[in-house]
């Protein structure tokens, strides 16, 4: 497991970037921060959120807003969400492979485009996902 420093790093310097991409002339950030997880609350990537958002919010000085939008739509109510948010700086969005990649090759049509509407920053976590069956099946 990593520890919460090797998540902070690199959210950290997100942060950092934003602030000299802003075109805001003032300090960033000089209003709360929203970081939306296209998850329901509890799962992986809400709780590494959350838990980042704790340590990083003293260091900003300002409030990290952690908003949740799923509705089991594969995370596309909140790449939607993410795509359509004003590019100011304060909106990030934890998005994952299925909201990258995976959707655009299962749905026709999809409310936002991952190549044209989203930029990738940094990855923050890898998670290792495996297929299971009972051992009585005789897979190999």
């Amino acid at each position: 497991m990593r520890s919460r420093a090797a998540f902070i790093r690199p959210l950290a310097a997100i942060f950092i970037a934003s602030a000299a991409l802003s075109s805001a002339a003032a300090e960033y950030p000089e209003r709360p921060v929203r970081i939306i997880v296209p998850n329901a609350p509890g799962g992986v990537t809400d709780v590494i959120m959350r838990a980042a958002a704790i340590e990083l919010a003293p260091r900003l000085g300002q409030q990290i807003i952690i908003e949740n939008r799923s509705g089991g739509a594969a995370g596309i109510i909140g790449a939607q969400a993410c795509a359509s948010a004003a590019p100011d700086g304060y909106t990030f969005c934890a998005v994952q492979h299925n909201t990258m990649a995976i959707n655009s090759l299962l749905f026709d049509s999809l409310p936002y485009d991952a190549e044209k509407d989203l930029a990738p920053v940094a990855r923050l976590f890898f998670l290792v996902e495996g297929l299971a069956v009972s051992n009585a099946l005789g897979a190999q």
